[in-house]
C-alpha cells in the first residue's frame, strides 16, 4: 500500500545555538482513510552531512487515516565545521514501499553554521612563567652580591597525570534504543559522546535472529577501534541488532556502555 503522504516543516529556517545545535519539527499527515505506517528521514542538502542529524527516537510510526504525526529532528554540527549556510528536507514514505517509489519531500529548512569559537588560553602558564622568572632573578642577584656562583640544579620534567576516568561510560546517541529502519542499503551511523581523556573507542555491533540477548547475538565483523565519536557502517540484514561502546584510555580499557537495540525491516 502506498499512501500519498503530506509532509510539512514547522518553519523555513531554524536558528542554531552558539554550539551549533538545535532542532526543528516535521508534520506528516495521512490523507487517506486507511491506517498506514510512515517512515521519516532527513535529506541533507547544500553541503550538509547526514551525521549532523541523529534519527528521531521513533523514525517509524503508525498513522491513522486523516491523522498526523510529528517528528522532532535534532541538529548537532560537530565543532570545527566551517561556517556556512545549509538546508535539509524531511522525507516520508510508507514502511512497505521503497523510498524511491512513493516518498514525499517537505519544503526546505535552512540553517546557518556559526564560526567555532577559539578556545581561550589558560592564564596560569603565564603566571607560572612570571613567578619562575622572579625567583631566578632573586637567586642570581643574591649569588652575584655574595660573590658565589649559581649552582646548576638538574631539572625534572613536570609530572603529568591523565584525566581519563575508567569508570565513566560512553553515552550513546544514535541509533536510539529500539529504533526501526526500513531503508536499503542499511547504512547506519553510530554516534556517542566523548569521554574525557579517552584516546580511542571500541565499537561492538551484533546481529540477532530474534529479540537480542546474549544467547542469540553474534558480532557483525570484528569490533572496530575508532578514534572519534562516530562510525558509519552497512548493517548485515533485515533483522534486529544491537551496539555498545567501550572507552579506551592511555592505560587501557575503561567502562563499557549499555547495549542499545535497533532493527531493519528490509
Amino acid at each position: 500500500m502506498t499512501t500519498e503522504w503530506v509532509i510539512t516543516a514547522a518553519a523555513e529556517r531554524v536558528e542554531l545555538k552558539s554550539d551549533n545545535t538545535g532542532e526543528t519539527a516535521f508534520t506528516v499527515t495521512n490523507p487517506g482513510t486507511v491506517p498506514d505506517r510512515v517512515v521519516f528521514e532527513v535529506v541533507p542538502g547544500d553541503g550538509a552531512q547526514a551525521s549532523w542529524f541523529p534519527p528521531p527516537p521513533e523514525p517509524q510510526l503508525l498513522v491513522a487515516g486523516g491523522a498526523s504525526a510529528t517528528f522532532v529532528q535534532k541538529i548537532a554540527v560537530p565543532a570545527g565545521t566551517p561556517a556556512g549556510s545549509h538546508w535539509i528536507q524531511g522525507r516520508a514514505y510508507s514502511a512497505d514501499t521503497a523510498p524511491e517509489e512513493g516518498s514525499r519531500l517537505s519544503g526546505r529548512v535552512a540553517f546557518d553554521v556559526k564560526p567555532s569559537e577559539k578556545p581561550k588560553r589558560p592564564w596560569w602558564p603565564y603566571a607560572l612563567a612570571a613567578g619562575l622568572l622572579v625567583v631566578v632573578l632573586v637567586v642570581v642577584g643574591v649569588l652575584v652580591f655574595s660573590g658565589g656562583e649559581p649552582e646548576v640544579q638538574p631539572t625534572q620534567p613536570p609530572a603529568t597525570t591523565s584525566a581519563f576516568d575508567p569508570t565513566v561510560k560512553p553515552v550513546l546517541l544514535s541509533p536510539a534504543d529500539g529504533a526501526v529502519f526500513s531503508i536499503f542499503p542499511r547504512t547506519t551511523n553510530y554516534q556517542w559522546q566523548a569521554v574525557p581523556g579517552a584516546t580511542q573507542y571500541r565499537l561492538q555491533i551484533q546481529f540477532c535472529q530474534a529479540a537480542c540477548n546474549d544467547a542469540n547475538a553474534a558480532n557483525w565483523k570484528a569490533p572496530r577501534i575508532v578514534t572519534g565519536t562516530t562510525h558509519t557502517d552497512d548493517f548485515v540484514g533485515a533483522q534486529p541488532g544491537r551496539w555498545r561502546v567501550t572507552a579506551i584510555g592511555p592505560a587501557g580499557d575503561g567502562a563499557t556502555s549499555e547495549w542499545r537495540q535497533f532493527s531493519y525491516t528490509r
